[in-house]
C-alpha cells in the first residue's frame, strides 16, 4: 500500500466539493415532502388525524393532532387526484399539481362538514339483554399480524358474519410483540360491498392506545352506541405511531374455506384492500388461512 501527500488546496476543494454534494442532496430530499395544515372551515380549528392519499395507491398519510401534515411526493405524478377524508366532513379532492399551487400560497386547507338527511326513520325500542360473544374462541400462540413497516394510516380488518341485531360493549385483542412507545389506533366499522370493507359505519372517532402494554388488551365501546344489524367488518388503524420496533397482533386460524375471520389490509389511507400477503419474507404473495385475533363483547336485542 503506497501512501501519497495532497497538497492542501486540493484536499480543501474535495472537502467543499462534498459539503456543496451533501447539502444540494439533503435540499433535493427535502423538496419530495409536501407539507400544509387541515382545518375546519366553519370553526376554523384543525382536523386531526384526516386521511389523505391517493386513491388506490398505496402513498399516502394523516394529518397529526394539530392537523398538521406531509405527504411524499417522491411517487406522485402530477395528474394524480389527492384525496382528504374525515368522519363528520365532505371528503375534499384535487390534484395534486393544483394542491401544489395551493400551498404554495396559503399553507392551510380547510374541510366543510357534511350533514347527513335521513328518510322517514322507524323508530324502534330495543332491549338488549341476551350477551354474546363474537370472534376468536381460540388465540393461535404462533400467529402474528404486523405490517413490515407500521405507519400512520396502516389499517387492518377482520369479517363479522352477523345475524342479529346488536350493540358492542367491549373490543378485545392481542399484543404478542410491542416494541414501540406508543401505538395510538383509530377502531372502524365497515358496511360490505363485494366481499370488501366499504363506507364506515361508525359516526364518530373511536381511539384507543396500546402505550406499554403487550398481552390481552380491553377496550369498553358502551358509550359510542354502536349498533349492527347485518355483517361487517371491524378494523384497527394506526393514526399515530411514537418510537421505532416491531409491533405483533395475535391472530387466529380460522379455515382456508371461511368468510367468517376473513382479513384484510392496506398500507395507507386509500390503498387498495388486500387479501393476499406476503408470509415468508418473500416477494411471493399468499392467501393465508388466519385472521387477526379479535373478540367482541356484544349483547344482543332479544324484542
Amino acid at each position: 500500500m503506497r501512501f501519497v501527500n495532497k497538497p492542501f488546496d486540493t484536499i480543501m476543494k474535495n472537502i467543499l466539493f462534498i459539503i456543496t454534494f451533501l447539502s444540494t442532496y439533503n435540499f433535493s430530499f427535502s423538496q419530495k415532502l409536501l407539507k400544509g395544515k387541515i382545518y375546519d372551515f366553519e370553526r376554523v380549528i384543525p382536523i386531526e388525524y384526516c386521511n389523505i392519499g391517493v386513491e388506490n395507491k398505496d402513498l399516502g398519510s394523516l394529518s397529526n393532532s394539530n392537523g398538521e401534515f406531509s405527504l411524499d411526493t417522491s411517487q406522485i405524478a402530477k395528474n394524480d387526484t389527492i384525496l382528504f377524508s374525515h368522519l363528520g366532513y365532505k371528503n375534499f379532492k384535487v390534484s395534486f399539481k393544483k394542491l401544489k399551487e395551493k400551498l404554495k400560497t396559503k399553507d392551510t386547507l380547510f374541510l366543510s362538514s357534511s350533514s347527513i338527511v335521513l328518510d322517514d326513520v322507524k323508530i324502534e325500542n330495543y332491549k338488549f339483554s341476551k350477551k354474546m360473544i363474537y370472534g376468536y374462541d381460540f388465540r393461535h400462540p404462533r400467529v402474528n399480524w404486523s405490517f413490515k413497516n407500521f405507519r400512520s394510516g396502516s389499517e387492518i380488518c377482520r369479517y363479522f358474519e352477523n345475524k342479529n341485531i346488536l350493540i358492542i360493549d367491549k373490543l378485545i385483542f392481542q399484543v404478542n410483540k410491542n416494541e414501540l412507545k406508543n401505538l395510538k389506533l383509530r377502531v372502524n366499522f365497515y358496511d360490505i360491498v363485494n366481499g370488501k370493507p366499504n363506507e364506515k359505519l361508525n359516526i364518530e372517532d373511536i381511539f384507543i392506545e396500546t402505550k406499554h402494554h403487550q398481552g390481552r388488551l380491553k377496550f369498553n365501546l358502551k358509550n359510542y352506541n354502536i349498533i349492527l344489524d347485518s355483517d361487517f367488518f371491524i378494523s384497527l388503524e394506526a393514526v399515530d405511531v411514537e418510537g421505532n420496533g416491531e409491533f405483533l397482533f395475535g391472530g387466529e386460524w380460522f379455515g382456508e374455506n371461511s368468510e367468517e375471520g376473513k382479513t384484510y389490509a392496506r398500507k395507507s389511507s386509500f390503498d387498495v384492500w388486500a387479501d393476499e400477503f406476503t408470509t415468508d419474507g418473500s416477494n411471493i404473495k399468499q392467501k393465508v388461512p388466519h385472521s387477526i385475533a379479535i373478540r367482541l363483547k356484544t349483547r344482543i336485542n332479544t324484542k
